[in-house]
């Protein structure tokens, strides 16, 4: 039983990791990177709002007061917060995060993780398949190809989950005459005179090439036409030959492109796919955090946190040791600049030259300059 979870843990560790990767990577830059944006609405009504019109050196002491208050209320930390203090808080948070996800101990191994992350992530992907345990690639592809093909049988109830072209066609061609029929109100056996006398020549002749019947066929070679159109379509969305057979079906199911089952062996195992995953996962967790191809628990967490600092050095340009001080220092210049240049203001700027550029700006359509952001870029 052990060395059954050993192999798991070790093929789900590299299948895993990936998904863990992807699901904790996209969390860490999203906490850390812009942990001081509002959202969408709050920040459209204050780019809208009309601003509070201070002098530069009032605008200053208000954006760093603000900038202040918005990292306590963000990060939970007292006035004056180091870059280890940030850190820590920050890497700690990400940390809790991973854990609580993966329902791991403070202490795990990399394995441990790596078995965590496996088992959730073969259960995102293919649990709604409803597959046996240590199902197959082959299993999991059919089962992808009906889930995918679901709404076919939906539409057509008569047809199989393995279904030939000839069954598509008789399936399809019958139900396309039928709306058509209803939607032009015609007859249920209706012929191409028939649609000529419901909307016109013209307008028949288009659907008559589209489909491909000749202008005297008969209606059952004009459902034939139609269920054609229809399979040869469905043929070629996915890549099955042009008179497939349902052993076709079955056996040479299609599976998405970016899917890893495209990837591996028909014969691979459920710990295949896991091992897959996890490769690309490790890879990804390795390179966003500068970790070695394994790793535990505590250098996970002290990635993290060096991780969260790193990420405020590159977003406010300040020192390594930085302070709550430096980072309000440069978020509030930077936000007086950004004034600055909207309206086209001076340095040292008055109150009152801040407000008559902002309604000279208004009076012409508005105060949003491409200057507003960075640069070209």
């Amino acid at each position: 039983m052990k060395s059954r979870l050993f192999l798991i843990a070790a093929s789900l560790a590299a299948s895993l990791a990936a998904s863990t990767v992807l699901g904790l990577g996209a969390s860490a830059y999203a906490a850390s990177n812009y942990p001081d944006n509002n959202s969408s609405a709050s920040s459209y009504k204050a780019w809208n709002a009309a601003p509070e019109f201070l002098s530069e050196a009032d605008l200053i002491k208000a954006e760093y007061n603000s900038a202040l208050n918005n990292f306590e209320k963000r990060y939970g930390l007292e006035r004056g917060f180091t870059a280890a203090e940030f850190g820590e808080a920050q890497g700690i948070a990400l940390f809790q995060e991973l854990r609580k996800k993966y329902n791991l101990g403070p202490d795990f191994s990399f394995d441990e993780l790596v078995i965590a992350i496996g088992i959730k992530s073969v259960q995102e992907r293919y649990g709604y398949l409803k597959l046996p345990p240590n199902f197959t690639v082959e299993q999991a592809r059919h089962a992808m190809f009906v889930d995918d093909t679901k709404w076919i049988r939906h539409s057509y109830p008569d047809l199989p989950v393995n279904f030939s072209y000839d069954e598509y066609v008789k399936a399809t061609g019958a139900t396309e005459a039928l709306e058509l029929a209803s939607h032009y109100a015609l007859p249920t056996n209706w012929v191409h005179a028939d649609l000529v006398a419901a909307i016109g020549p013209m307008e028949a002749g288009t659907i008559r090439h589209r489909v491909g019947y000749e202008r005297g066929a008969s209606h059952d070679e004009i459902v034939a036409k139609l269920g054609q159109r229809k399979a040869d379509w469905f043929a070629k969305d996915n890549s099955l030959p042009a008179h497939f057979t349902a052993q076709d079906v079955a056996a040479a199911a299609p599976v998405r492109e970016y899917s890893a089952l495209g990837q591996l062996a028909a014969t691979a195992t459920e710990t295949d796919v896991a091992k897959h995953l996890a490769a690309e996962s490790i890879k990804y967790i390795t390179r966003q955090y500068g970790l070695p191809a394994t790793f535990n628990s505590v250098e996970l967490r002290q990635a993290m946190v060096q991780s969260a600092i790193a990420d405020k050095v590159s977003m406010y340009d300040v020192d390594n040791n930085f302070t709550e001080f430096d980072l309000a220092r440069a978020s509030a210049a930077s936000e007086v600049m950004r004034v600055r240049l909207r309206y086209k203001l001076r340095a040292d700027f008055s109150a009152g030259e801040y407000k008559a550029a902002y309604e000279a700006a208004q009076s012409k359509g508005g105060n949003y300059s491409p200057l507003d952001l960075y640069g070209p870029y």
